[in-house]
């Protein structure tokens, strides 16, 4: 039987050896015909570098085994809630941020991304913010307005938060306007289709030798060279005035910008000495003088004539009033009729005294030091006072003085070894002042020497 399946195996093997050996021809037949049709068998060549070629070309995600993920503009957009506001007084970023529901363990995360970047012990009331959540409550980001040209993010990232300094310059043009004042400073800069911050600049400018509470008239001219700020075609306010002139009754005062050598930047005449005094001219920006310094005034609550060894200045209750130099407050309290009393000491030489105030300005009291232009009180009627005024007093050599006439000792002027630097740009900026032309954009990095070379 073992014998009989031998011998069938070998007929069945038998028999298959026939179609083999006819096929056979046939294969290579086929294979000759694809050889000789191929484009491949032009060149050995081609074939050799194709396949390279293709790995070379290949995607990056093509030759990896990870599933390529989607590029960012494909990726589905979060929908995120924003809630923006202004930071409130004595809040801290901390109160922000859980008042904002986030969590302290969370908050200090962010504090410690932000270390380096910006101190978030520096943020100040009334400065914009922003908090943007995703759906699930979660911060995605915030966003805090350092100023109008720089904006502090915090965002969230896989590994914990990231912090940075966003920068959005504005652009700056430099402009020129020169008007008559018919009436007041402010009337005639809007006439010229400037805002009225371009009237307290310039009278900034001119507030140490300049009262324009009083010495003001109709007729009087001024030409101001000055920067404007925009942003994608909006106006965003001014920069700084580079150079100005005012005539004042027949009088003709110029200044121009300057910054030392070291870094301090203010107002100089032309022959070098600073703009600014020692006393401000009037311890308030804008209001009306109702009674002048004399020996002899009638009083009108006490009914009766007595000297008035002051400035009566008219202005809305409120008013911020201004320290007139640097000094030492000596006297913050109530005096009779005097009212509500704040004097300072400015030196050896000069005090000042500010009456009938309607209170105190913020940490003005005895013994406290202030600086020229800090708020150390507002405009009020305490004591006897028949309305809201100022009453100025000036004094000299413990003596009471004119404020109106005191000549004040000027500030530091341009520094001698300057001076050649000084004159050369003053003269530029005052020709670029004196002639009309059309605003032009220049670089804020160098825009000060933009301006002179458009002379």
């Amino acid at each position: 039987m073992r014998k009989l399946l031998e011998n069938q195996t070998v007929v069945r093997r038998q028999k298959r050896r026939p179609w083999v050996l006819y096929a056979l021809p046939l294969f290579l037949m086929l294979g000759i015909a694809l050889f000789l049709v191929s484009p491949d068998s032009i060149s050995g060549q081609a074939r050799q570098e194709e396949p390279l070629q293709a790995v070379q070309e290949a995607p990056l995600a093509a030759l990896s085994h990870e599933t390529p993920s989607l590029p960012f503009e494909e990726l589905p957009e979060i929908p995120l809630e924003t809630v923006e506001g202004k930071i409130k007084k004595n809040s801290t970023f901390y109160d922000l941020m859980v008042d904002s529901g986030v969590s302290p363990n969370v908050v200090a995360g962010m504090t410690s991304a932000a270390k380096g970047v910006y101190d978030l012990r520096r943020i100040r009331p009334g400065r914009s913010y922003a908090v943007d959540k995703d759906p699930t409550g979660a911060i995605h980001q915030v966003r805090y307005a350092v100023d109008p040209e720089n904006t502090f993010v915090i965002r969230r990232t896989p590994d914990g938060f990231d912090a940075e300094i966003l920068h959005n310059p504005f652009e700056i043009f430099v402009r020129r306007v020169s008007g008559t004042i018919e009436s007041t400073l402010f009337e005639a800069v809007q006439a010229l289709g400037e805002g009225t911050e371009l009237a307290v600049k310039l009278a900034e400018i001119y507030a140490w030798d300049i009262d324009f509470n009083f010495d003001i008239r109709r007729g009087d001219k001024f030409t101001i060279l000055f920067e404007q700020k925009w942003r994608n075609g909006t106006f965003h306010g001014y920069g700084r005035v580079l150079a100005a002139e005012f005539v004042n009754s027949g009088e003709t005062h110029k200044a121009v910008f300057y910054e030392t050598a070291k870094g301090k930047a203010g107002y100089f005449s032309p022959d070098g000495q600073s703009m600014e005094k020692q006393f401000l001219r009037s311890p308030l920006k804008f209001s009306r003088i109702s009674s002048k310094f004399t020996y002899k005034r009638y009083h009108p609550i006490l009914k009766s004539y007595r000297p008035h060894l002051g400035v009566d200045y008219v202005a809305p209750r409120g008013t911020p009033i201004l320290a007139a130099g640097d000094g030492k407050v000596i006297l913050a309290a109530r005096k009779g009729g005097n009212g509500k009393f704040v004097k300072i000491r400015h030196n050896g030489t000069y005090m000042t005294g500010y009456l009938h105030l309607s209170r105190f300005g913020k940490g003005i009291r005895a013994g406290r030091k202030v600086k020229q232009g800090q708020v150390i009180g507002y405009v009020g009627s305490t004591g006897l006072a028949t309305g809201p005024h100022l009453c100025y007093r000036f004094y000299k050599n413990g003596k009471f003085a004119n404020p109106l006439s005191v000549k004040f000792p000027s500030a530091s002027p341009v520094p001698k070894g300057e001076m050649t630097a000084f004159r050369s740009q003053c003269e530029q900026l005052l020709v670029q002042l004196s002639k009309r032309s059309p605003a032009y954009l220049v670089d804020r990095h160098d825009y000060l020497n933009a301006a002179i070379r458009h002379t």
